[in-house]
């Protein structure tokens, strides 16, 4: 009878610990949101260089979320974009820092991209992986413009 309880634990337990880890892993879900791309000329694609962007560091995520957390894109000052990626961020002259909501898919076998749309940023990461997830993140942006909306995907190859 005792061996029946344990195992019946020990079940409910490890259900309970994936039930927990896939609504951990879905978290960032409510934050993608796909551009209609149908109306956008491709001449209006344009990509956004690596050099003018920067994951926000790990002990500062929670902090840009707080700031995020009404919108999808905040304006930034040099001084604050520091504060969120390091000493080593630098913007050139003609551009704005932009602290930006992103999701990403594995982290350790992908990378993300962004691309000006016409008015519009998009965020995409790609990556590899065996299953479908989603990371809350937030970048800082170097743009020469104010989006007026913003879009991430994230897509995952098997």
């Amino acid at each position: 009878m005792m061996k029946k309880g344990t195992l019946f634990v020990a079940l409910f337990t490890l259900l309970m610990v994936g039930a927990c880890k896939g609504s951990e892993m879905q978290a960032g879900a409510e934050w993608l949101r796909e551009p209609d791309l149908e109306n956008v000329q491709s001449e209006n694609i344009l990509d956004i260089p690596q050099t003018d962007i920067y994951e926000v560091t790990a002990s500062k995520v929670n902090l840009a979320f707080s700031a995020l957390e009404e919108t999808s894109i905040a304006k930034l000052t040099p001084e604050s974009a520091i504060g969120f990626t390091g000493h080593y961020y630098t913007c050139p002259p003609n551009k704005q820092p932009y602290l930006v909501r992103a999701v990403y898919g594995h982290a350790g076998t992908g990378a993300f991209s962004l691309k000006r749309l016409e008015d519009d940023l998009l965020i995409l990461h790609q990556s590899l992986g065996h299953s479908t997830i989603y990371q809350k993140t937030a970048l800082v942006v170097n743009l020469d413009y104010e989006p007026d909306q913003v879009f991430i995907r994230v897509k995952i190859a098997e």
